[in-house]
Order: C-alpha cells, then sequence, then structure tokens
C-alpha cells in the first residue's frame, strides 16, 4: 500500500491566547518565541522540510500582526483565512476548505512543537 503525502496544510493560528495573559495581549500566542523562533515558524518548517509548501493559516486575534510576519516566509505559499468572529477548531477548519481544495491535507496548531518519535509525525 502506498501512501500519498498531503501538500497542503492548515495551520490554526486564530485564538485569544488567554491562558498567556497578558503577554499575549500585545503578541499573537502563535508568535510568542520558543528556542530562537516563533511558534508558528517552528511548525512552518516542519511542513516546509516534508514538501508542504501550499499553506493556509487562519487570523484572528491580533492579526495584522500575524498577517505582517507571515508575509516574510518566501519559501511557502500562505493563504490567510481572517475570521471575524473566532470561528473555533471545526468552523475555522471548514470555512479554509474552499482555499483547501478536496485533496487530504495536514491540520496542525500554531501554538504548538512537536518531536518525531519513531515515526515521523507527518
Amino acid at each position: 500500500m502506498s501512501t500519498v503525502m498531503p501538500t497542503r496544510a492548515m495551520v490554526l493560528a486564530a485564538g485569544l491566547g488567554k491562558r498567556m495573559r497578558p503577554l499575549t495581549d500585545t503578541v499573537p500566542k502563535p508568535m510568542v518565541e520558543v528556542a530562537g523562533r516563533t511558534m508558528i515558524d517552528h511548525a512552518l518548517d516542519r511542513f516546509a522540510a516534508v514538501g508542504v509548501h501550499d499553506i493556509v493559516v487562519n487570523l484572528h486575534h491580533l492579526k495584522a500582526k500575524l498577517e505582517a510576519h507571515l508575509a516574510n516566509r518566501r519559501d511557502l505559499r500562505i493563504v490567510l483565512s481572517p475570521e471575524a468572529e473566532l470561528l473555533e477548531t471545526g468552523g475555522g477548519v471548514t470555512k479554509a476548505l474552499p482555499l483547501l481544495g478536496s485533496a487530504p491535507f495536514f491540520v496542525a496548531n500554531a501554538d504548538i512543537i512537536w518531536f518525531d518519535g519513531a515515526t515521523p509525525a507527518l
């Protein structure tokens, strides 16, 4: 059985970051730095490393800051899916489906950092 690697991904980055306040009053949670890189860049780097270059990112809280940050990524084709009202995980993905297409795609939270085990996560 052969497995086809998805070529698209969605990164969920619209949340308010309530548990990290007051830091997230001025910095979107996905832009909090860990080990010298923002959390969203850690996720985007992982996708780029396996050849996933078409990424949809949903935005809400402090979206202008996150949008400006993402504009600096030249190695990926990033399409933004702004949310006027928070749609939560399922709603955010559903809203972005026209941008993602009908083929399988990855979904990851922008505020996580993962490490591969014996089997790569992607």
